[in-house]
């Protein structure tokens, strides 16, 4: 499995996603939640890297190239370089890949520097 490409975004939005679960309602109004899992679905991060070069803008074109919407991958501790805490306090490596929930949209800035937005959605292993 690859890596996402290890750059420093100028913004990151992380939106933590719920644990899988199911909802039981009865006539009365009382309610019984089930989880099924201790690990999050949907988890997303919204990634900017703004006004960068053509090479750092195919580092993320090409990776979306081979791994379209469909393909896992990990991402980097650089991911999170906007924050003081660890990764880890986020997600669990062991427990979560990712993919691209869109493709990127690149944005020329000026010729040769780019503004990137990338959006991913976490999965979890098997």
């Amino acid at each position: 499995m690859t890596a996402f490409p290890s750059l420093r975004p100028s913004g990151c939005v992380f939106t933590p996603g719920d644990f899988p679960g199911s909802v039981y309602r009865a006539l009365n109004g009382a309610e019984v939640r089930v989880r099924y899992s201790a690990v999050r679905i949907s988890t997303n991060i919204d990634l900017t890297f703004n006004n960068v070069s053509e090479a750092h803008m195919l580092l993320v074109f090409n990776h979306f190239s081979i791994h379209g919407t469909f393909g896992q991958f990990s991402v980097p501790a650089s991911i999170f370089s906007g924050f003081t805490t660890n990764p880890t306090t986020f997600y669990s490596p062991s427990q979560v890949t990712w993919r691209y929930s869109d493709a990127p949209t690149i944005s020329p800035v000026i010729k040769g520097r780019h503004t990137v937005q990338v959006k991913l959605i976490s999965i979890p292993r098997h």
